[in-house]
C-alpha cells in the first residue's frame, strides 16, 4: 500500500483538469469530450519504497520534439482534454510542466506535500479552497508567456512561495489560512 504519491506531468498541448477523486483509487485519468485521433496521453505507474510514482505525458504523439504540439497551438486547436482524479488519503508531491495548452488544478481536499509548477506558454488556473493538512516547505511556480490565475493559495500551508514570471499575465490570490511567517519571493 502506498504511503505517498508523486505526480509527474509533462503537458505538451491540450487541457488537463486535476481534482480530488470520489473513491478509494489512488488515481484515475479519463478523456473528456471528443478525443481526436492525433491526441494521446501516455501514463505509467509504479510503486517504489511505498511511494506511488505516476507519470503522465500529454501530447499529440506526432513527433518527439513537440513541433506538432506547437503547430496545433498556432492553428488554434484546443488539443485533447483529460481529467485526473487523485486520492485524498495520502500526501501528493506535484511536479508539473506545461508547454502549451491549459491546466485547471483544483487541489481542494487533497493532501499536498510538494508543488513545482512550470507553465511555459500555458494557461493555469490553481485553486485550494480548503486548508492543506500537510506542511509544505516550498511552493515553486514559474511561467513564461502563459497566464496564471489562482484562488486561496494561502490554504496550501507553505513556509515559502517562490514565483517567477515572464511576459505573461499573473494573478496570485494568497487568501486562506496562510501560515505566520510565510515568505513569498
Amino acid at each position: 500500500t502506498e504511503h505517498a504519491l508523486q505526480v509527474n506531468v509533462e503537458g505538451g498541448f491540450g487541457t488537463l483538469h486535476v481534482l480530488r477523486g470520489p473513491g478509494d483509487a489512488v488515481f484515475a485519468i479519463k478523456s473528456i469530450g471528443e478525443e481526436q485521433d492525433h491526441q494521446r496521453v501516455t501514463v505509467s505507474y509504479s510503486v517504489k519504497d511505498r511511494t506511488g510514482v505516476l507519470h503522465i505525458e500529454l501530447n499529440t504523439g506526432a513527433d518527439e520534439d513537440g513541433l506538432s504540439d506547437l503547430l496545433h497551438f498556432f492553428k488554434g486547436s484546443s488539443g485533447g482534454r483529460w481529467q485526473l482524479e487523485l486520492t485524498d488519503q495520502i500526501p501528493i508531491d506535484y511536479r508539473m510542466e506545461f508547454g502549451g495548452g491549459h491546466a485547471d488544478l483544483d487541489f481542494s481536499g487533497l493532501r499536498i506535500s510538494n508543488i513545482r509548477l512550470e507553465a511555459g506558454a500555458s494557461s493555469l488556473n490553481i485553486r485550494m479552497k480548503t486548508p492543506n493538512p500537510e506542511r509544505l516547505k516550498l511552493v515553486s511556480i514559474s511561467a513564461g508567456l502563459g497566464s496564471i490565475h489562482s484562488e486561496t493559495l494561502g490554504n496550501l500551508n507553505f513556509e515559502r512561495l517562490r514565483f517567477e514570471g515572464g511576459l505573461g499575465s499573473y494573478s496570485l490570490d494568497l487568501a486562506g489560512a496562510i501560515r505566520d511567517g510565510a515568505k513569498i519571493y
